[in-house]
């Protein structure tokens, strides 16, 4: 007879509370997964600040052997090997400035945009984001050497 009024007084989870707990479980997932997303964005947009400051660094190095920056038509393809027109560079180490002879890209998978419009006497570095065009707001706005 005891085990009978055992049975009889177990109460089990309802639909309701089941779902609630679903749907509490959804919210939290999605909570966490917008901060990782937002904490990757961040991540790759510090990335590119820092391969551009790196090719920052590059530039000055080419500027100090060469006595001026490479043309926008060179690119930064003058730090991977020596440029064949334009501004001739008497003293190009044979080693390029950049190992391995690949320039990096973006974190987006872009490649890095390199302007120079007065022909070798400044330049920026650009990487166009997440949407890879020219502009854009948040995650897709531009990263510009002149902003590091």
């Amino acid at each position: 007879m005891k085990n009978r009024a055992l049975i009889t007084n177990q109460q089990g989870f309802s639909l309701i509370e089941i779902l609630i707990v679903i749907a509490l479980i959804a919210v939290a997932g999605t909570f966490v997964t917008n901060q990782l997303i937002n904490r990757l964005d961040e991540g790759n947009r510090s990335a590119a600040g820092i391969q551009i400051n790196q090719f920052k660094q590059l530039l000055e190095d080419y500027r100090r052997y060469c006595s001026i920056y490479p043309t926008e038509q060179q690119g930064l393809d003058a730090l991977v090997a020596k440029p064949t027109s334009g501004p001739e560079c008497p003293n190009y180490p044979a080693a390029g400035f950049i190992q391995g002879g690949k320039l990096p890209i973006d974190p987006w998978g872009g490649a890095y945009v390199y302007l120079s419009p007065d022909d070798g006497k400044s330049y920026t570095i650009l990487s166009y984001g997440t949407d890879k065009k020219e502009g854009g707001e948040g995650s897709a706005k531009d990263i510009s050497s002149a902003d590091l």
